[in-house]
């Protein structure tokens, strides 16, 4: 085996609790002749700058800091951004991939390199071991991703982590394509395996059948964050990204919801959705929520002065929830019942009032209420029905509460479009 220099390319954003690990099993790697392109991070926050800092003195690793502000993360896929940037500024014969919640087994390079060698081909990928984690990085079950097959098509099969390939095979991707990876923003969920495909075009990926890297999937992993996750996110949902803010996406738009609010509006834990940041910026950001003038949608309002209940929806407010038959009907609670002065309620227009019904066709339902009917589940939003998928229902928290309907009555709904799950992956 020569000396032939590896370019690691590590693309990293917010997992302190991860990064440093990623980082020392390069530090281990029996095959000397590699350089660190080097926490291409995608300006995380302070305490992962810290831990990435302790490692400069070594000169073969090489910080770059993407420096992007929030609302710019929508615009394109940013880890294919700046694996893009990285490889730029590589000078390895072979490049290979590595993310801030995977470690490396010590021989991988040397292991990699030999047969990339030996076999003269351009893209190796080696078998991954897959550990899922839970908040507290407890190992709740394990899972082998076998590399066994020559792969002509290799997109969705194979993860980054555990592929190399030759810097020559890269110059061909980009001469056809213009870049390498393809970082449009439609990539999000999906950017390995739209690379995949273009050095598919060139060169089928060979297996290595040990496995040289172990990755850990956490709760704030890519793939768990996005799965099952609709588009655009379900109106009135409260959503949190990695800084641990918390909003309520309000009709196209994040409002923040403070501490404060987040009990006085009576919310749980259990309401709240880890989403991307990606995700969370494609929303502009409005008035936060208060007591007074911004108040949340889809929250039950009791106003003292009138001894009148409301459901406020869309910006309105709907009454007629003190008939126990309604209240009942469309399955909400009293413990939710939060109590607002006349005059934070007088600026809202009225909607239609909400009343029950029995197997008619009911006047406008009440929003973001789910039902089941005709073995199907349903959602009610902007005045319509629409069909949901089970696995989106859960994801949501909103697997619960479930009110029977009647296929007559879905029938005679105006309905909105199925909302579905971006990717189960």
């Amino acid at each position: 085996m020569d000396q032939s220099l590896v370019s690691v390319i590590l693309t990293s954003y917010n997992k302190p609790e991860w990064v440093g690990k990623a980082i020392e099993s390069v530090l281990k790697q029996t095959y000397p002749y590699w350089e660190l392109w080097g926490m291409m991070d995608d300006h995380s926050s302070q305490n992962v700058q810290d831990i990435i800092n302790k490692y400069t003195d070594d000169k073969r690793i090489h910080v770059v800091n993407s420096l992007v502000k929030d609302e710019e993360r929508p615009l394109t896929t940013r880890y294919a951004t700046l694996i893009n940037q990285a490889i730029l500024l590589a000078n390895g014969a072979y490049i290979t991939y590595l993310t801030d919640d995977t470690m490396y087994m010590p021989d991988r390079l040397a292991k990699m390199v030999d047969f990339l060698e030996r076999q003269k081909v351009h893209v190796i990928y080696s078998s991954q071991l897959v550990r899922q984690v839970d908040q507290k990085k407890a190992i709740f079950s394990e899972s082998i991703l076998e590399a066994k097959d020559v792969l002509e098509d290799a997109a969705f099969i194979v993860d980054h982590c555990s592929v190399m390939h030759t810097r020559d095979v890269l110059i061909a991707v980009k001469e056809k394509y213009g870049s390498c990876w393809d970082d449009d923003p439609a990539c999000w969920n999906h950017g390995d395996a739209a690379f995949w495909k273009r050095l598919n075009a060139f060169a089928p990926f060979y297996p290595l059948l040990e496995i040289l890297d172990v990755t850990y999937k956490t709760p704030m992993s890519f793939q768990n964050l996005y799965r099952n996750l609709s588009s655009p996110l379900i109106d009135g949902s409260i959503v949190s990204g990695s800084s641990g803010e918390r909003f309520i996406i309000d009709r196209s738009r994040r409002r923040l919801l403070a501490p404060k609010w987040f009990t006085f509006y009576k919310y749980n834990r259990s309401d709240i959705i880890q989403v991307p940041d990606p995700v969370l910026f494609q929303y502009s950001e409005a008035e936060p929520i208060d007591g007074e003038l911004h108040l949340p949608n889809y929250r039950l309002l009791f106003c003292e002065e009138n001894q009148t209940l409301y459901y406020l929806d869309g910006g309105r407010k709907r009454k007629k929830l003190l008939d126990s038959a309604a209240f009942n009907r469309y399955k909400f609670s009293r413990k939710e019942i939060v109590t607002l002065a006349s005059q934070a309620l007088a600026p809202l227009g009225n909607g239609p009032d909400i009343t029950s019904f029995n197997g008619a066709v009911p006047g406008p339902l009440p929003n973001r209420r789910v039902f089941f009917a005709g073995f199907k589940y349903w959602i009610s939003l902007n005045d319509k029905i629409c069909e949901i998928e089970r696995e989106v229902l859960e994801r949501y928290h909103l697997k619960k509460d479930i009110i029977p309907l009647s296929l007559h009555a879905v029938q005679g709904m105006p309905k909105g479009e199925r909302v579905q799950g971006v990717t189960k992956q």
